[in-house]
């Protein structure tokens, strides 16, 4: 999925709205924490850390955000 899709900051919006959240993972999410832990932010010409993610290494944390957005989006019921 492209990022264009969902706005040119839809990921860093995705991580700051996940970032007012706890995560509890098991110590059994092996692949999510190996994930974490390759988590990184893109450098920029100067070596220079950016205020972008990396487009690697990001398959859960995209899945997690996807899922704590579209749970956000569900629409509220009302008794007629």
């Amino acid at each position: 999925v492209s990022q264009s899709r969902y706005g040119p900051d839809s990921i860093l919006g995705g991580i700051k709205y996940l970032k007012q959240f706890s995560v509890y993972l098991t110590a059994d999410s092996r692949n999510f924490w190996n994930e974490y832990e390759l988590y990184r932010w893109s450098l920029n010409g100067q070596k220079e850390v950016t205020n972008i993610p990396e487009d690697a290494n990001n398959h859960l944390m995209d899945a997690l955000r996807y899922a704590a957005y579209s749970k956000s989006k569900l629409p509220t019921y009302r008794a007629l």
